[in-house]
């Protein structure tokens, strides 16, 4: 198999997994909860691929996709750049969901706290 042959089959399974991914975000933004806001903006969900870039197997520059605002605690349609902050996110998304005296996730020494301008 060719390498132009191996990117576009990786085209198209991403393609269908963010097709699959916008189903489920559309039918959670379709429910009404008692508040008067949908389950996806009393939700959140992470959409994320495990490598930077297949072809090398890199942990760095991993793309990151949230969804829904935990309830507003989010702040929604915006694009951030971190520098390889996954442990942070994770802290961060801990906070969102109700754990907000979390610090840390994994090993320490990689955290910082929850990240600047996610929270609204």
């Amino acid at each position: 198999t060719s390498l132009a042959a191996t990117a576009a089959l990786l085209v198209t399974v991403g393609r269908w997994y963010a097709t699959q991914v916008a189903y489920f975000l559309g039918r959670m933004d379709s429910v009404m909860e008692g508040n008067g806001k949908t389950m996806l903006d009393n939700s959140v969900v992470l959409w994320a691929n495990g490598l930077g870039r297949g072809s090398t197997h890199t942990r760095h520059d991993i793309p990151y996709v949230l969804a829904g605002s935990a309830g507003g605690y989010l702040t929604t349609g915006k694009f951030f750049q971190f520098n390889n902050n996954h442990n942070d996110l994770l802290v961060t998304l801990m906070n969102a969901v109700g754990l907000r005296s979390e610090t840390t996730f994994g090993d320490p020494s990689f955290c910082k706290g929850p990240l600047p301008g996610l929270t609204a």
